[in-house]
């Protein structure tokens, strides 16, 4: 099967650090050398996570949820390795404006 849409719904929520970070890489892999699926989309609360997957990241409000942010994912010198991604210029910068974005949207953690 090679659906046009991939719905993950916090797929590696109950899994060990070492096996998320394998499954990650494992993912963005497959996706990239078999474009299996055109779309992917994955609901997930862990930014870091959806930095170092995704293209874009799409914060959603506190009940009822709304889309109240929209960011495009990019790296100046490429994404490279997930693994890799937390330590690029860049990162720390996504990660802080999708935090504030949070506290801002009402998300109480």
């Amino acid at each position: 099967m090679q659906p046009k849409v991939l719905l993950l719904d916090e797929p590696f929520g109950a899994l060990d650090a070492l096996t998320k970070l394998k499954l990650h890489e494992e993912l963005v892999r497959l996706w990239q050398m078999d474009h299996a699926s055109e779309t992917v989309l994955m609901v997930t609360h862990d930014i870091s996570e959806a930095i170092s997957m995704a293209d874009r990241v799409i914060v959603l409000s506190a009940r009822p949820g709304r889309v109240k942010a929209n960011y495009k994912i990019q790296f100046e010198k490429g994404r490279g390795s997930v693994l890799e991604v937390p330590s690029l210029p860049e990162y720390s910068e996504y990660f802080r404006t999708i935090w504030d974005q949070l506290e801002v949207s009402g998300v109480s953690f």
